[in-house]
């Protein structure tokens, strides 16, 4: 195909691992074409495939339109290879990154970043088949969110309905100075980018066009700050959101000349990157059931034994939601939770009520950018399906004894890891195989190879 030499020389392509795709061979009995039509399919020029490994970070491979449609009509599996590089240690594991994987025919998107000299190419994305065969891995992160998503609709015919704020900073090509140079704190302000703004216009209109529900995007506290916020998506969608946005906006900005990243402390002044999960749960006859209208504060009993559970497993649950040694700068700043409370409109609070309109939800404050988006909606079904099986009471707003969050990432892998409850509910495999990567990051602090900003930056900044 004549987008092969094109693609090759893009920009994008330098951000993307080398890898090579080949058919499994095991044999398959149906399509896995699903309720996609031909005409769907063929239109593209190319189908970039995205793998989410536990680290949150994306593998990439671009095959040919043409050989899509053989996949998806064959097997509907692909091989993603292993990597030499020794940084990779760091961010990949062989686990959920590499090996046999299974394409999600329903997530076929146009990616308008994407389009050298007028060909299309199109997006999909995809998870690691177990050893076996079967579409399930206790280790891939999308399996693990939607086993949760699964658990919660079985259990209670309930499903989550989720929106992400993720912050995230951009930083000019030497990867040093803020967003157009300026180093003014401009919340909600666009003065930052005096003769810049086509740039970001074009990059909404572009994450716009893929399919993705934007709903804001302003400027942050921060010098080169900004904060994208979704619209509510049912299940797993909200976190297939934010890989699609974070693919989307490398290749856009990097277009410009500029980099961002979702490093959670990616300098040592200015303000850390968060990454807020709002939620609620809702029948299948589309009422939240989060709310009570006879309640004081509009809270049923549902979103109390949810809220239970939550707190009870927050300790826990911070391993998930701040992964990497970077997160823990974050947690130090004022407006970050230092314990498991909740309450109605309080920012610091791990877990903030807000009402509108008749509408009740729950903000998670806790998770910072670098925070994989399906292991943090799977830790958060997860915990709330415990306060829902066991009815927990719901402690009091800004309860004084309420846990407290963990300081440091030890303390919050030693939290998972003596956590039996949360253990089981997201697979004794799967964490395991997580806690590995949290250790061995931690082994390292101790060699001091990531005890210093600068060498975390070489790690995380333009992978996370």
């Amino acid at each position: 195909l004549p987008i092969w030499p094109t693609l090759k020389n893009s920009y994008y392509l330098l951000l993307v691992r080398p890898t090579v795709y080949s058919l499994n061979q095991r044999s398959c009995e149906t399509s896995v074409m699903g309720s996609l039509r031909p005409t769907d399919l063929d239109v593209y020029d190319a189908i970039q495939l995205s793998l989410t490994c536990l680290s949150g970070v994306d593998r990439k491979l671009i095959i040919p339109g043409q050989k899509f449609q053989e996949v998806l009509k064959g097997t509907g599996s692909v091989a993603f290879e292993g990597s030499d590089v020794e940084t990779d240690s760091y961010i990949f594991d062989a686990r959920s990154s590499v090996g046999t994987v299974r394409v999600d025919p329903e997530s076929l998107r146009p990616l308008p970043w994407l389009t050298p000299d007028g060909y299309q190419v199109g997006g999909a994305l995809c998870e690691v088949v177990s050893p076996s065969g079967k579409p399930e891995n206790e280790v891939s992160p999308r399996s693990v969110a939607l086993k949760q998503v699964k658990r919660l609709k079985e259990k209670f015919g309930l499903t989550i309905k989720s929106a992400i704020e993720a912050e995230f900073m951009i930083y000019e090509m030497d990867g040093t100075t803020p967003f157009n140079n300026k180093t003014q704190e401009a919340y909600g302000r666009f003065d930052n980018m005096a003769g810049k703004e086509d740039n970001l216009l074009d990059t909404c209109y572009r994450l716009e066009k893929a399919g993705l529900q934007l709903e804001t995007f302003m400027s942050e506290f921060a010098a080169g700050q900004f904060e994208i916020t979704f619209r509510p998506e049912e299940g797993i969608s909200s976190a297939d959101s934010i890989m699609i946005m974070k693919d989307g906006l490398r290749v856009c900005l990097g277009k410009h000349n500029l980099i961002p990243t979702f490093m959670a402390c990616p300098n040592e002044h200015g303000h850390a990157n968060g990454f807020h999960l709002n939620h609620s749960l809702w029948s299948v006859n589309n009422a939240n059931e989060f709310l009570d209208l006879n309640d004081a504060i509009q809270l049923s009993d549902i979103a109390r034994h949810w809220i239970a559970g939550l707190v009870l497993h927050a300790p826990a649950l911070t391993a998930l939601f701040c992964p990497t040694l970077n997160c823990y700068i974050r947690l130090i700043d004022e407006m970050t939770p230092k314990t498991a409370t909740w309450a109605e409109e309080n920012r610091s609070c791990f877990l903030r009520l807000k009402t509108e309109r008749s509408n009740i939800y729950l903000e998670n404050r806790l998770p910072s950018s670098a925070a994989n988006p399906y292991l943090a909606l799977a830790g958060t079904i997860a915990a709330g399906i415990d306060g829902l099986e066991r009815k927990l009471a719901c402690p009091p707003q800004n309860d004084q004894t309420a846990p407290k969050i963990p300081k440091t990432l030890e303390d919050a892998a030693a939290a998972l890891e003596n956590d039996h409850v949360l253990t089981k509910a997201l697979g004794e495999d799967f964490v395991s195989v997580f806690l590995g990567i949290t250790k061995k990051s931690l082994n390292e602090k101790v060699d001091k190879k990531l005890e210093d900003l600068s060498n975390q930056r070489r790690i995380y900044f333009q992978h996370i």
